[in-house]
């Protein structure tokens, strides 16, 4: 069901997507501009670059595997469920945005500075994982540690506390 609706799903997240990252490549200096759900701009080689937001670009899949997690997490540990998590919870959803968000910067940016070839392809394959990966370790760490009171590390204790 979500397969067969994802483009109608993501459809209103892309103009958004599209506008944030004009003004990302703007604010770091390139001249970027936007025709509907395409981007261009010139690169540091002098060729175009066009990259197309499309409904794979929302971080939907991202966003799914959060909540898969959230959903997870909350039924394994529900005695941290309290309005502290599920503003920690928001937290993490705009997280898991902002790490797409830095995926694409970071797609732009490849094809910025080596062109629209070559590197722009192994950027888009894997600093998506890697981003929302690292997003994940950090999110996670702090929601066990902090909401639930998890200690991952065992602590070391002096002489005078034992």
């Amino acid at each position: 069901l979500f397969i067969r609706n994802e483009a109608w799903i993501t459809a209103p997240i892309i103009p958004f997507i599209v506008i944030l990252t004009i003004s990302l490549l703007n604010f770091f200096g390139i001249s970027a501009v936007a025709d509907r759900n395409y981007i261009s701009f010139i690169s540091q080689t002098g060729d175009p670059v066009y990259l197309a937001i499309v409904s794979d670009c929302t971080g939907i899949w991202s966003l799914g595997t959060f909540t898969v997690a959230v959903i997870i997490v909350l039924s394994s540990f529900p005695q941290s469920i309290s309005k502290k998590s599920f503003l920690l919870i928001g937290i993490g959803y705009i997280g898991t945005f902002c790490a797409n968000i830095i995926r694409i910067l970071a797609i732009s940016l490849s094809g910025y500075y080596f062109g629209p070839a070559g590197v722009i392809e192994q950027v888009h394959v894997h600093v998506g994982w890697i981003v929302f990966s690292l997003w994940l370790v950090i999110f996670w760490y702090y929601y066990f540690t902090r909401q639930i009171g998890i200690s991952f590390f065992k602590k070391e204790y002096n002489e005078s506390e034992k």
